[in-house]
C-alpha cells in the first residue's frame, strides 16, 4: 500500500515499507471450522489479531446468540489459547462497557466497545439531552 505523502514527491519504496511495517492484519473467525484450525491460522507469519466474529460463530455452532452456552465458550477458549501460543492477539467486540471489561479480564488483548450505529445513537441523544436541558435553563433566566 502508499501511504498518504501530502503529495511531497518522493520515493514511494521507503513510503510503501514504513506502511506495509505499520499495517496490522487482523483474521476473523466465525465458524467451528475456524475455531477448529485457530492454531494454524495464529501461526501463519504476518498475522496480528485473530478477531472472533461472536454473533456468527455462535449461529455457525447453531447456538445463535447463546454466549453462555458451554460450547461457545469452549471454541474461545481454543481461540485464546492459540492467540496465546502463537504470540498473538485475541480480539472482539463488547456491547458495553462491562462485556468489554470481562472480555479483557477473560484475555482478550483488542477489543472494540459498542457497534457504530448504537454509539451514534447514544451520541445524538446525548446532544439532544443537552439542548433541552440548555433550553430548560435559558426558559427559567428571561
Amino acid at each position: 500500500s502508499i501511504a498518504h505523502d501530502d503529495y511531497v514527491p518522493d520515493d514511494v519504496a521507503p513510503i510503501m515499507k514504513q506502511a506495509n511495517e505499520q499495517g496490522l492484519v487482523i483474521l476473523q473467525i466465525e465458524s467451528p471450522t475456524g475455531v477448529a484450525n485457530a492454531r494454524q491460522i495464529a501461526a501463519i507469519d504476518g498475522v496480528d489479531v485473530l478477531w472472533i466474529g461472536h454473533f456468527d460463530l455462535t449461529n455457525f455452532m447453531g447456538i445463535p446468540g447463546q454466549f453462555d452456552h458451554p460450547d461457545y465458550h469452549a471454541a474461545i477458549d481454543t481461540v485464546l489459547d492459540a492467540c496465546e501460543r502463537e504470540g498473538k492477539v485475541a480480539g472482539q467486540l463488547g456491547g458495553t462497557v462491562e462485556e468489554c471489561v470481562k472480555l479483557l479480564e477473560r484475555g482478550f488483548r483488542a477489543v472494540a466497545y459498542g457497534l457504530d450505529l448504537d454509539l451514534y445513537r447514544r451520541s445524538l441523544s446525548n446532544g439532544l439531552e443537552d439542548i433541552h436541558r440548555h433550553r430548560a435553563i435559558n426558559a427559567h433566566s428571561v
